[in-house]
């Protein structure tokens, strides 16, 4: 596998500088701009940021864009645009693991909003992520090449599809892995690393604990490791449940992702999901004709090019 651009330290000011760019220059059209997470290790952790929108507009992916709005010099902390949640569906956080946040501009709009933690949602985001790591995976082999800082963030949250699994199972998987992974995270400050070696090492123990992973459903699940990707896929569309989920709760969850899609499709948005594509095939995506997208494009572009 080759890793391309393997990460590196950057000054930590560098993120506040272009949280607080950012959430200026959307001020007129968020009601409110937070970045969840944190960035423990800076320069190799990746800047999330979440912005609460109400209005439609035929421009508003170009005007949310951080990779459009912000310098050049910014778009390094970035592995994705921001997340977009519309005003009208801020309870569909709870579907999330979105719990720490903080409000950089605007008022707070999710003082309430809290992730649940019920079996079922366990199981949810566990289901989903494991198809997600798994599609990456596959991905990464196809291509022989992935982006380094890539496949530390990557690596990196696969902890928290292990922490769902302990809750539903008893285990405790997540802490281990997250210590180990951040060891090696921790060691690409050092001077005279090698970087690549480094990434290398993050890759091999992110691939044996998600295989590790896929044996661990298949015991939680009682079925057998071959029939552990069968069984997720037919989870996701409903087909199938662990014991302990509730059918109830899962068509409620669906139903309002699948709604939040759909606002999101509304507010002209072609990026900015809070939830994985693959574990939702139905929904509705917003596609901006190639003409338009330049046309709306041009004065941030310019806007970009000429501030700092």
């Amino acid at each position: 596998m080759n890793f391309l651009s393997p990460p590196g330290p950057l000054p930590k000011q560098w993120y506040e500088d272009a949280i607080e760019l950012y959430a200026r220059r959307v001020s007129l059209r968020a009601r409110a701009v937070y970045q969840v997470g944190s960035v423990a290790f800076p320069g190799i952790s990746d800047l999330d940021l979440l912005v609460v929108v109400e209005k439609e507009a035929s421009d508003n992916s170009q005007y949310f864009s951080a990779l459009l709005r912000l310098p050049k010099r910014f778009h390094r902390l970035f592995l994705h645009e921001p997340f977009i949640l519309p005003a009208s569906m801020v309870n569909v956080l709870q579907y999330t693991s979105h719990g720490r946040r903080r409000l950089i501009g605007g008022r707070d709009e999710l003082a309430a909003v809290e992730p649940l933690l019920t079996v079922t949602e366990r199981w949810s985001k566990l289901l989903e992520s494991y198809q997600n790591f798994q599609i990456f995976l596959g991905q990464c082999n196809a291509r022989a090449q992935v982006s380094g800082r890539l496949v530390v963030a990557v690596a990196s949250s696969l902890r928290y599809a292990l922490a769902d699994l302990d809750a539903v199972s008893g285990t405790d998987h997540a802490s281990s892995y997250a210590a180990a992974i951040d060891e090696l995270r921790l060691q690409l400050f050092h001077e005279r690393v090698d970087a690549q070696l480094i990434v290398e090492r993050i890759w091999v123990c992110f691939v044996a604990e998600l295989s590790l992973l896929k044996d661990r459903l298949s015991s939680a699940l009682s079925i057998s490791v071959q029939e552990v990707s069968k069984f997720v896929d037919d989870f996701l569309i409903g087909k199938r449940v662990p014991d302990g989920v509730s059918a109830a709760e899962f068509n409620a969850r669906n139903q309002s992702i699948d709604r939040y899609f759909t606002e999101l499709y509304h507010l002209r948005f072609s990026f900015g999901y809070l939830f994985f594509l693959a574990a939702h095939p139905g929904i509705r995506r917003y596609k901006q004709p190639r003409a338009l997208r330049y046309l709306l494009q041009l004065p941030y572009t310019l806007e970009r090019v000429t501030t700092r």
